[in-house]
């Protein structure tokens, strides 16, 4: 492989402005990362293909892969990470995986960097562009993390109101009793309790909370 790498870099090198040197590029990246495992390498390889030939067909794949090697790829730099994936949807914004990066924003701030205010701002942009119950929950969660019961609150009302029929519904139902028991409202905990009770009257653990 070393020797597949040392022809591959000599080709790019005599023949610079071939019209196939976007594809030979990809196939370098692609034999550091997998082959050679030189993460480093293959990300700046993949960083170069997306920078020096932006229309490829392979440059939003290379952009990902960049953003991917940056964190749990291998090198764990999480704020280059971010920033990779944050170049991705701007530059993409109509790809069809953007909620998943935008998403992945969202993760990357609130379980790696401790920054759940920027994870709450993902993840209203993420379920912006796909509305779904999942989302919303990890909002709630960062917002915990924060002490911020207006914003968990507010998730919760929303998934209860848009998702109703879903186990996050179901949760996010007793979230909001449990909310309403922490601040004293006991009346309003119990008219919350009986409701969910009334709704999902097969788990047993709402008689508990």
């Amino acid at each position: 492989y070393k020797e597949a790498e040392k022809e591959l870099t000599t080709l790019l090198v005599r023949y610079e402005k071939h019209a196939n040197n976007g594809d030979a590029i990809w196939e370098l990246a692609g034999l550091c990362h997998r082959n050679l495992r030189n993460i480093r390498k293959a990300q700046g390889v993949y960083v170069r293909l997306y920078t020096d030939y932006p229309k490829h067909g392979r440059a939003p794949k290379a952009m990902v892969q960049s953003a991917y090697l940056l964190e749990d790829g291998g090198i764990r730099d999480w704020a280059k990470a971010i920033t990779e994936y944050k170049k991705y949807v701007t530059t993409f914004p109509k790809a069809d995986d953007v909620y998943d990066r935008l998403a992945r924003i969202a993760y990357l701030n609130r379980d790696r960097l401790g920054q759940h205010q920027n994870a709450i701002d993902y993840y209203d942009k993420a379920f912006a562009a796909k509305p779904n119950p999942k989302i919303l929950w990890e909002k709630a969660t960062a917002a915990e993390r924060t002490g911020k019961n207006d914003i968990k609150r507010a998730a919760y009302t929303q998934i209860v109101q848009k998702f109703p029929e879903t186990s996050e519904g179901h949760k996010a139902l007793r979230g909001l009793a449990s909310i309403l028991w922490a601040e004293g409202k006991k009346n309003e905990c119990i008219a919350a309790t009986k409701k969910i009770v009334a709704k999902y009257p097969k788990s047993p653990d709402d008689l508990y909370n």
